[in-house]
């Protein structure tokens, strides 16, 4: 039996914010028989930063975790320290921001579908989800600003945002998801070079301790904006999908499929957002709008320890924060969902081919900051 020694960087070339991979493989033939990774080249460490950081300032280190998912990791930490400092967020700002989690959701799963497009070279789907991606960038992000903070919501989301985001759903991103979804279902190049390739058992799903898309691909019905709601999910109504065969196809289609549910969630908060302005029911909101607006160091948070779990586009996020009355963390730890998804990685590759590691990869929607903290 000859084995072959192979050594392969991914991506071949270095993004300014995107770690390098580099992998190992051994082949029988041309069939893979063993995989090993190396990653942290550019090693942050992040969660030390933010332990000599103050608390406002950490925003920017989670957003620098995902610079690609950046919203629903800042979300993440603002309402632990909500949580924290007792804040009772007005409500309307509540619904504001489940649509701007979702906006944040299509965005992602677009993404992943353009990169498996390109890999594929399927021109319709990338230059379609392109055009999708800019236009969600246009209604969500702000430059530099924490578009998740009651401060930016109070001053970005006025009247005027409803009637433009109503007809951005119902006429653009309609017609563009659903002429992806036509391609998608009609490619023979996506069913033979999907199913089957990379496929994640439940049992396995389970071990590896897998979340998001990558969980409910494998038929496995667990969301945490579902199984234990925050902001106003449970107000809304919507189901769980998932798939059953585990494979890349399945997780790149439940993408598809999220998509769509996300409009559905969208629409749903819109009808069942209150209407006028925003009440600020206490003082401690003001002051916290205020420390947001002049990123000072005076949130001063009291001797606990804390826990908040969302679900963003990649899976669960966990965030642990031990806090002394200080203006800064005593100790934080992140469990992001890239990590477990990535230890499964190399179990994923073996019997397959060199070529379908780019889209074994890829169908697993990994962030490498996530990874390397």
């Amino acid at each position: 039996m000859i084995i072959n020694d192979y050594k392969i960087d991914y991506p071949p070339y270095f993004f300014p914010n995107q770690e390098p991979l580099r992998i190992l493989i051994d082949q029988s033939g041309e069939k893979i028989v063993s995989v090993d990774y190396i990653y942290g080249f550019t090693h942050k460490a992040l969660q030390k930063h933010m332990e000599k950081s103050s608390y406002l300032a950490n925003i920017f280190y989670f957003k620098s975790i995902d610079n690609n998912n950046e919203i629903s990791n800042t979300h993440a930490y603002l309402t632990l320290l909500e949580d924290a400092l007792n804040i009772d967020v007005p409500y309307k700002t509540k619904f504001l921001r489940v649509i701007i989690l979702e906006l944040a959701r299509i965005k992602n799963h677009l993404k992943s579908l353009n990169e498996i497009a390109s890999l594929l070279d399927v021109k319709e789907i990338r230059n379609t989800s392109y055009l999708m991606i800019n236009k969600i960038n246009s209604l969500i992000d702000c430059n530099d600003e924490d578009t998740m903070s009651i401060a930016f919501i109070h001053r970005r989301f006025k009247d005027n945002f409803v009637p433009y985001l109503n007809s951005f759903l119902k006429d653009e991103l309609n017609d563009a998801i659903n002429h992806i979804l036509k391609i998608f279902n009609k490619n023979a190049l996506f069913q033979k070079r999907l199913r089957g390739l990379g496929v994640i058992s439940k049992q396995d799903a389970i071990a590896f301790g897998i979340s998001g898309v990558n969980l409910r691909a494998s038929g496995i019905s667990y969301d945490t904006r579902k199984n234990n709601p925050y902001e106003v999910y449970d107000k809304l109504n919507f189901e769980l999908k998932t798939l059953n065969d585990g494979d890349c196809f399945s997780r790149y289609k439940l993408r598809l499929q999220e998509i769509f549910q996300s409009v559905d969630i969208i629409n749903d908060a819109l009808n069942k957002m209150p209407l006028g302005d925003y009440i600020y029911k206490d003082e401690k909101i003001v002051k916290i709008v205020d420390c947001e607006e002049k990123f000072t160091d005076e949130v001063i948070v009291k001797k606990g320890f804390y826990k908040k779990s969302t679900e963003t586009p990649k899976g669960e996020f966990t965030i642990n924060l031990c806090a002394n009355d200080t203006n800064k963390p005593c100790n934080i730890k992140i469990t992001a969902p890239s990590s477990n998804a990535l230890f499964c990685f190399d179990k994923l590759c073996l019997n397959h081919f060199i070529s379908d590691i780019p889209i074994i990869l890829n169908s697993l929607d990994l962030s490498f900051g996530e990874i390397d903290k």
